[in-house]
């Protein structure tokens, strides 16, 4: 259904109303229908003149609201698309591989030029006992692939964390500020405890090498309330 275009819409818009509002009151206006619009309404009385001006809230469309309206909707649509896009950023942030090491001249110098470094290739090696006794305190233990993920309560798995990588030989070497556990607050991904204490310090270049190794890694069961992210990177 049509709705009549006021009497001071005409006088600003002229023939762009005429072409916006296609009927007024079921009878059709022409884009150069402006004369016949204006005879249709042209009010004789000061009653009149009052009921067309505001005869329905639709008139209102054929003004320049409708493009503030039709901005607002793209804004919305734009952030919308930009939250969406939040997981991927961190994902592929997070997996991207860096443009160089840091380490790559202790390849040469002490690694005898192997660049895959690996906590079996470290020159300390946990206790057979120790590793036992760790693997004893999980429950409902997992395989995925050649890896072996079990469960713990929270406090215990820091105290577990931190002496199953407590080497004898590396952990005096590494420096104060990296040994313990860690939390890893506020991380979007569900690595919620970290352990560096289990590398290789090179006193002389003031460099640590850390292998990616057992017990150093630890994920909450279950997604966190008021997790980063809405939790969406949680597994």
């Amino acid at each position: 259904q049509g709705f009549p275009c006021s009497s001071h819409q005409w006088a600003a818009m002229g023939p762009t109303c005429s072409r916006v509002c296609s009927r007024v009151d079921g009878i059709p206006i022409a884009p150069d229908g402006l004369e016949l619009a204006r005879s249709l309404y042209s009010p004789v009385d000061e009653v009149g003149q009052r009921s067309l001006q505001t005869a329905s809230p639709k008139a209102r469309r054929c003004s320049c609201c409708t493009w503030s309206c039709c901005s607002s909707c793209l804004a919305v649509w734009i952030m919308i698309a930009a939250v969406a896009m939040v997981p991927f950023w961190f994902v592929c942030h997070h997996n991207a591989p860096p443009p160089f090491s840091q380490a790559e001249f202790l390849v040469d110098k002490y690694l005898g030029g192997q660049q895959m470094y690996n906590w079996w290739n470290l020159p300390q090696q946990q206790a057979n006992e120790t590793l036992e006794w760790c693997a004893g305190e999980l429950s409902n233990i997992t395989e995925v692939g050649t890896l072996q993920y079990g469960f713990v309560g929270a406090e215990a798995a820091v105290h577990l964390m931190y002496r199953c990588t407590k080497v004898p030989g590396l952990f005096e070497k590494v420096p104060k500020k990296l040994r313990g556990v860690f939390w890893m607050k506020g991380n979007a991904v569900g690595e919620e405890l970290a352990v560096l204490q289990h590398g290789q310090w090179f006193e002389e270049d003031r460099a640590y090498l850390v292998p990616y190794s057992p017990w150093m890694w630890a994920w909450p069961k279950g997604t966190p309330k008021d997790a980063p992210a809405y939790g969406l990177l949680y597994g």
